[in-house]
């Protein structure tokens, strides 16, 4: 009996000490130490990179760990001098600049030190899910279906209009494109979301036309019958101009936009 005892105790501690092992692995915060010089060497290997740069604080590590449960990135730490974060962070460090954001080897943009989550939830929402700060966005979302249409029809005057749904990853990519154009070029976009926008069902019956060369089968159709999302169209006198199919990088959209001198 003695023996049966000492066997189910002993037991009992193995398996806690599994479990505190376990926890212990799955709550501690995984980061690693890397030198600068092999910064890119790593840092292309992995889809997401959120690079800390110095100490590590008790509260940098609740960032860290929050950052670690929000999103799927890789986690690395480099304490090192100034002039080899001017080096190699190619002009992103500056005081107060904690933390550098990667896609593969490209740089998205820095965060600031001693911020509240929020703040950094905001911006990795930004540079990986492509989703913009409210305060930034640009383009146009309509009032009312007769602000868009009114726009639509105006003399002499283009109107550039890209339909999509909140649900489309191509749209979500294609939104950081439209409004970096309306930003730079002060242009009005218009940004029209089947599922969001209530005069969508209004805009669509106008039928605005969509030429073959944006369609899934190569021929004309309208609006209102069917579009792939994204589908930006140049509208002018309330007719269709040209259109773009899809998700296009910026210097695409820039191109059509100067062709009809849309900017200059």
């Amino acid at each position: 009996m003695k023996n049966k005892n000492i066997i189910y105790i002993s037991a009992i501690v193995i398996i806690a000490a599994l479990s505190i092992a376990i926890f212990y692995n799955a709550t501690r915060l995984k980061v690693g130490d890397i030198q600068i010089s092999n910064l890119y060497s790593i840092v292309h290997k992995n889809d997401y990179t959120v690079l800390h740069l110095g100490k590590i604080t008790k509260k940098d590590e609740n960032v860290l760990k929050k950052i670690d449960q929000n999103f799927n990135v890789t986690l690395l730490n480099v304490d090192t001098t100034k002039e080899d974060y001017d080096t190699y962070l190619q002009g992103y460090y500056k005081e107060g600049i904690e933390y550098i954001v990667f896609n593969k080897e490209v740089i998205l943009g820095a965060m600031e030190q001693d911020q509240d989550f929020d703040y950094y939830n905001e911006l990795l929402n930004k540079y990986i899910f492509h989703i913009i700060p409210e305060d930034e966005i640009k383009y146009k979302v309509p009032s009312s279906a007769t602000e868009f249409i009114e726009a639509a029809a105006r003399k002499k005057q283009y109107t550039v209009a890209v339909f999509g749904y909140s649900d489309c990853s191509y749209c979500t990519l294609y939104k950081p494109v439209i409004n970096e154009i309306a930003s730079e070029y002060k242009l009005d976009i218009y940004y029209l979301e089947g599922d969001t926008f209530d005069g969508f069902d209004d805009v669509t019956d106008m039928k605005y036309k969509i030429p073959a060369k944006c369609t899934k089968d190569g021929k004309d159709t309208n609006i209102s019958e069917s579009f792939g999302a994204p589908t930006t169209l140049i509208l002018k006198d309330g007719e269709t101009v040209d259109c773009i199919r899809g998700y296009v990088p910026t210097n695409k959209v820039v191109s059509m936009l100067k062709e009809y001198k849309i900017i200059k």
